[in-house]
């Protein structure tokens, strides 16, 4: 869907006269220089787990709480 949408909305920016991409038309020159550390590492491998495990995790543990026969009650 967000594939869509974005194909979608690019088409009707562009049909319009707006382009998208022209930043390296205007002349200003951006000196950007990315700084990973081990630290920003260690916080983002942290962070992505502890998603991982509460999106995974707690709707199981959830679910493992209710009877079979009320899951299945309106199958």
């Amino acid at each position: 869907m967000g594939i869509s949408l974005g194909v979608v909305g690019a088409y009707t920016l562009s049909s319009r006269g707006f382009r998208i991409g022209g930043i390296g038309e205007t002349g200003i020159v951006l000196q950007l220089s990315p700084l990973i550390t081990p630290a920003l590492i260690t916080q983002t491998l942290t962070l992505t787990i502890l998603i991982g495990l509460v999106g995974g995790v707690l709707p199981a543990y959830r679910a493992s709480k209710i009877p079979p026969v009320v899951a299945l009650r309106y199958e």
